[in-house]
């Protein structure tokens, strides 16, 4: 991560979220000791509304059968 981009860091769910979505760690952890056999996982946004919620990061998956989660 550039030093700038620590520079201005917070603490906050949202950061956190696209910190670790930059750095791939969710990429990583699903490669490295998921049993699921994962073809693809994308990165789809963070702070997602809804309703009295809210989501701080959206991961695409496809795994092996072909399914989405």
């Amino acid at each position: 991560m550039r030093l700038d981009m620590k520079a201005l860091g917070r603490r906050d769910e949202n950061w956190l979220a696209q910190v670790s979505a930059r750095l791939g760690v969710v990429e990583a952890h699903f490669a490295r000791y998921s049993q699921r056999k994962v073809e693809e996982i994308s990165f789809l946004q963070t702070g997602l509304k809804l309703g009295r919620g809210e989501v701080d990061s959206a991961y695409s998956l496809v795994d092996d059968a072909g399914l989405c989660g």
